[in-house]
């Protein structure tokens, strides 16, 4: 007989804490199935007290055989979860093929709720934290109106997206209270880049993901519309240090940020525990957005979880970061 073994290991950035709320810092965990026979019984276990290990269900898992390609996906992300989490499925060892219910499941996500307990995933994970949405431009579409873009990590649970204005320091104001969850993109049909009057028109815009009463707003993306020189979309930059990607990362990864105004800009790195490690910048920056990749080979670090910081002027934001080796 054969003796097979399947990981699940937990996809970094889809993982949630006992209060539900998305974790940054977490690595992966994994559980660990081996059995000869082909169909899988599977149940997180802590392998080294044998009891049920609640935190491994607060994640989305990577299924899959040692030595083989396909795999699935299990997600157990959900504010109410049921009293046990085992899951059977049955794999074709020689054609590498992943069945549930007879069905293949190779590529696709299986949501444990909906298996174990019969509840829809909408309604078991309405009382999840979404991430922070970033808006990353701000051009002007065919029509002549602001095409507003976003991005939010992969794993986030979202209802939808509103999208806000505010013109020359005015209010906010709603442009789109029900954007879907899918989209990343939103013309503003009530402002034009030209035709204003002669008059310099400065427009900002924020998104706001939602997912049950939690609202995470993003960073204010704000242009400057000059119809006497015709400039289209001058940027103004806001201080912003970005999630680096990859995350976790071995051994390098790109930090991502921006500068409001010309100033001093400092990027240092530090571990768990406060101590300096690294200085990658330290030097005058005018306004704009800037990328700088980090190698941890490059100063010895072990695996961890450790600290990127950006500091320029009065603007000081920290981000975790995962060394897997």
């Amino acid at each position: 007989s054969l003796s097979i073994t399947c990981i699940a290991s937990a996809e970094y950035g889809t993982v949630w804490n006992a209060n539900y709320e998305i974790q940054n810092s977490l690595a992966p965990t994994s559980a660990v199935a081996d059995t000869g026979r082909p169909n899988f019984y599977f149940q997180f276990i802590d392998p080294e007290n044998e009891e049920w290990e609640g935190r491994l269900f607060y994640a989305k898992y990577k299924m899959q055989v040692i030595g083989k390609n396909n795999y699935f996906y299990i997600d157990y992300r959900a504010c109410n979860l049921c009293d046990f989490g085992d899951l059977y499925f049955t794999y074709d060892y020689f054609n590498d093929r992943f069945y549930y219910n007879n069905n293949n499941i190779n590529g696709t996500t299986m949501y444990a709720l909906e298996l174990l307990c019969g509840d829809t995933v909408a309604a078991q994970t309405n009382c999840l934290e979404p991430y922070t949405p970033t808006i990353t431009s701000v051009t002007p579409s065919v029509s002549g109106h602001p095409l507003i873009s976003w991005s939010i990590n992969d794993g986030s649970f979202i209802q939808k997206f509103i999208l806000k204005r505010s013109v020359n320091g005015g209010s906010f104001v709603t442009v789109d209270n029900n954007i879907s969850s899918d989209s990343r993109q939103k013309e503003d049909v009530d402002i034009t880049w030209f035709g204003n009057n002669g008059n310099t028109v400065t427009v900002r815009y924020i998104v706001i993901a939602v997912n049950g009463s939690y609202n995470k707003e993003s960073n204010q993306y704000t242009i400057y519309i000059d119809p006497e020189m015709q400039k289209i979309g001058i940027q103004k930059y806001d201080y912003l240090l970005n999630e680096c990607y990859p995350n976790p990362f071995n051994p390098t990864t790109k930090i991502k940020y921006s500068i409001k105004e010309q100033g001093l800009v400092i990027l240092k790195i530090f571990d768990i525990l406060g101590r300096e490690l690294a200085t990658l910048v330290s030097e005058l920056n005018s306004a704009g957005e800037y990328e700088i990749e980090f190698n941890a080979d490059e100063y010895v670090l072990s695996s961890g979880v450790y600290l990127y910081q950006l500091r320029s002027g009065n603007f000081v934001q920290t981000k975790k970061f995962v060394l897997m080796k």
